[in-house]
């Protein structure tokens, strides 16, 4: 039996370096090249796959919690823009064209916000000045009233006069006596590792 054929059993395929843990023999540079590549996000090659395989059945021999520490680490992340390395992996015009884009989002989102708040603004102001031609309305039909039934002409405007205190001063009353809501987070990109 020659040394190119010791230990081969006949009708088996030979056993490469990364299905026999015991023949791994992998060069520190090579590890570093495959986990670069690994961090790039390039495609590994063959070789960078034996090489990264071969360093995990070591290290599952050695230590089987490592290897699944390793395993289930994830990343998550949430926002207008992808990551930089994500970005910086598209060519410059892509890259302007995303970050316009989320800019337009972002000036579209506080136009939104915007719009909204002049509308209750607005919808306030009417209101202020519906209750105030409302008010003029009830003391102008008691002081027509007046000179007819003094009874009815105080009835009119107690009632138009309590009506408007109650309209403004209710919802102030309600707002104290209810517990406060919780105060939400503005939205920020979210970056979770496990």
């Amino acid at each position: 039996m020659n040394s190119t054929t010791k230990g081969k059993v006949p009708g088996e395929p030979p056993q490469s370096a990364a299905t026999n843990p015991e023949e791994v023999k992998t060069n520190p540079q090579d590890v570093v090249k495959a986990i670069e590549g690994l961090e790039s996000d390039r495609k590994l090659t063959p070789q960078q796959h034996d090489v990264l395989e071969g360093v995990l059945q070591s290290i599952a021999r050695k230590d089987p919690e490592m290897v699944v520490q390793f395993a289930m680490r994830q990343e998550y992340f949430s926002g207008p823009l992808p990551q930089a390395r994500e970005l910086n992996a598209y060519d410059e015009e892509t890259r302007r064209m995303i970050v316009g884009m989320a800019a337009k989002d972002q000036e579209h989102t506080h136009l939104m916000q915007l719009t909204g708040l002049n509308g209750h603004i607005n919808k306030d102001r009417r209101g202020q000045i519906f209750g105030l031609m409302v008010a003029f309305a009830g003391l102008a039909t008691a002081a027509y009233v007046v000179q007819y039934s003094a009874v009815a002409a105080s009835i009119i405007a107690a009632l138009d006069l309590g009506t408007l205190v109650y309209a403004f001063i209710a919802p102030r009353a309600a707002k104290k006596q209810a517990p406060p809501e919780p105060s939400k987070p503005s939205p920020q990109p979210k970056k979770k590792r496990k």
